[in-house]
């Protein structure tokens, strides 16, 4: 690439960022549910398709101040949503995550 824009790769989306004003250009892509937790099992570190939303958060052992962080960042990237520790605090099951992150459910 060439001039003040640079290309990332996190969680598995390209992103355009400008090293200039460190702004994200608006390119999100909103991803599926299935997408997302499947992104979730991977963050976990769980087999893929180990998370389908009931879980509850306190009954999983990875679910651990460094998890929080990398869900704040997986909701900003994947939908461009931002989310404070606080928010998640509040948050009981994966479902309950996925809503926060403005997840849609499968139709």
């Amino acid at each position: 690439m060439h001039g003040a824009l640079a290309e990332f790769i996190c969680i598995g989306r390209p992103l355009l960022y400008n090293r200039n004003s460190r702004r994200k250009l608006n390119l999100e892509i909103n991803v599926t549910q299935d997408e997302f937790l499947k992104e979730m099992d991977d963050m976990l570190e769980l087999e893929a398709g180990t998370l389908r939303g009931p879980e509850k958060l306190e009954d999983l052992d990875q679910w651990t101040s460094l998890a929080v962080v990398t869900f704040m960042a997986l909701a900003d990237t994947n939908n461009g949503v931002h989310v404070s520790p606080l928010d998640i605090g509040k948050c009981i099951t994966v479902s309950d995550l996925l809503k926060l992150a403005k997840v849609e459910p499968e139709s």
